[in-house]
């Protein structure tokens, strides 16, 4: 917003000719509502265009030249537990507009104007809402027409806090409307949806807070952290699940819901706030098969693999890697992507990075969370993968094996020892997925699993697999 504009929101502006004229409602509020009591939609409001007081019928007039509009919404700007009323008016003529508002609290039992909102026209800052949040005022202006205006795709919000008699700007930027926390979007919600983002709001704040130090008083707060994690955290996932299956058909909601990471519910005790103190860990990561992705996972080594294979004309398919490295959430992947690894498993694309989550479903059953950063072209069949189409996938087969690997050979032969006298007839096809146990200087022990479940285990020389990935991250697979 320009500077203009910052200014001007904290400067009292010339009262109009004449003073609006706000009567009660039928309904007597009372206490901390109090300002409740007066009739803001059915009141008499000045019409700038018309230059004479309108009388409103639910919020909006004709005035012969103009129509007038009013919203009013509550809420304790001033932090005396009292609500104050806030007022936005919008008059539109056949050739121009006019936008403004006032603040309005009751004084010695009065109601009185404390505050008036500067006015806009359409090409200047258009009026568009107000909202009280935190206790916070926040106004939502069209952006400005005007050359020299920063360019905003959406709305220019500007937070404002009372302090010493007046209103000072906190914060001015452009909301598009994509975050979830968006006052705008937020007041566009349903109410079960509006609760669930505050709630998980409130759970990510303190799943981020670091608890540092040593003795009683860190092992109190790290308490009371949990505590609260316990409490704004437990049930949100299956609740995350739920209002995007309910609300996947309204795209502003879809993608405000696609902005929370999930799951993000405890690993360790559920049975109350006071259980042990690993209530807060993440749920570990854990080897096995979930649909189209086969995970290993070495944890003595800190490290992951894993290849995800997708159906499709053509056919594709991601190898890849990452630490355990629990500095970042979620999971760092790198993977490289293949085309027709059957056809030609040596030959990759390209690599791409990405991230990976563990967790529970509803039933208890660990799951793997797999989003690219970006689809790699020519792989549409990898497009599931997206932030906007991922979606945890359930373990099916639970293994013991701790890294996974492919064939890039013609045929690849097992041996019962790691040795190459011992060779024995079965074997492996290029493009194999194969989980790994153990391994030496020049074997891996490896298990193939057939499509109609038989599994065949043994020794695989290291060359017949692929080789070694370098990513410069201190992870070799």
């Amino acid at each position: 917003m320009p500077c203009r504009y910052m200014l001007a929101l904290v400067a009292l502006v010339a009262t109009p000719t004449m003073a609006n004229e706000v009567g009660r409602t039928s309904q007597a509020f009372s206490g901390t509502e109090a300002i409740r009591s007066y009739d803001f939609l059915n009141a008499r409001f000045y019409s700038p265009l018309a230059d004479t007081l309108v009388k409103l019928d639910a919020g909006s007039a004709a005035t012969g030249v103009s129509a007038l509009s009013v919203q009013v919404v509550f809420g304790d700007l001033d932090g005396d537990d009292n609500e104050e009323a806030v007022v936005v008016w919008q008059d539109e003529g056949a050739v121009g507009g006019s936008s403004g508002g006032e603040v309005y609290r009751l004084q010695e039992g009065e109601l009185t104007s404390v505050w008036k909102i500067p006015e806009a026209s359409r090409i200047d800052g258009w009026l568009q809402k107000a909202m009280v949040e935190q206790g916070d005022l926040v106004l939502a202006r069209a952006p400005e027409q005007s050359p020299n205006a920063d360019y905003c795709d959406g709305a220019m919000l500007s937070r404002l806090y009372y302090a010493q008699g007046e209103f000072r700007v906190r914060q001015t930027y452009c909301d598009d409307g994509s975050d979830p926390s968006s006052p705008l979007l937020k007041a566009t919600m349903p109410d079960e949806l509006r609760a669930f983002v505050e709630r998980r709001e409130a759970c990510d704040h303190f799943r981020g807070e670091p608890v540092e130090g040593e003795g009683e008083e860190a092992l109190a707060r790290l308490e009371f952290v949990q505590r609260q994690i316990f409490e704004s955290c437990s049930g949100t996932d299956a609740e995350l699940q739920r209002l995007r299956r309910a609300y996947a058909d309204d795209p502003a909601f879809r993608k405000a819901l696609a902005a929370f990471e999930y799951p993000i519910e405890t690993a360790g005790e559920r049975a109350g706030p006071d259980s042990e103190i690993d209530i807060a860990a993440e749920q570990t990561l854990q080897s096995g098969v979930y649909g189209p992705l086969v995970l290993g996972v070495d944890s003595a080594n800190g490290r992951f693999s894993g290849v995800y294979h997708a159906s499709g004309q053509p056919e594709c398919s991601l190898r890849l890697h990452g630490l355990m490295d629990r500095v970042d959430e979620p999971l760092r992947v790198a993977a490289q992507v293949h085309r027709d690894a059957h056809r030609n498993p040596e030959e990759n694309i390209g690599v791409v990075s990405g991230r990976l989550v563990a967790g529970l479903d509803i039933k208890g059953t660990p799951t793997a969370w797999l989003r690219l950063d970006q689809i790699p072209q020519g792989c549409a069949a990898l497009s599931g993968l997206s932030d906007a189409q991922a979606k945890p996938l359930p373990q099916t087969v639970s293994g013991e094996w701790i890294s996974v690997h492919w064939t890039v050979t013609e045929r690849a032969y097992f041996h019962t020892e790691p040795d190459a006298s011992t060779a024995r007839k079965a074997y492996v096809v290029s493009g194999d997925t194969l989980r790994g146990y153990g391994e030496t200087a020049e074997f891996v022990e490896l298990e193939f699993v057939a499509p109609s479940g038989r599994a065949t285990k043994g020794w695989i020389n290291w060359m017949d697999v692929m080789p070694s990935l370098w990513l410069g991250d201190g992870a070799e697979m």
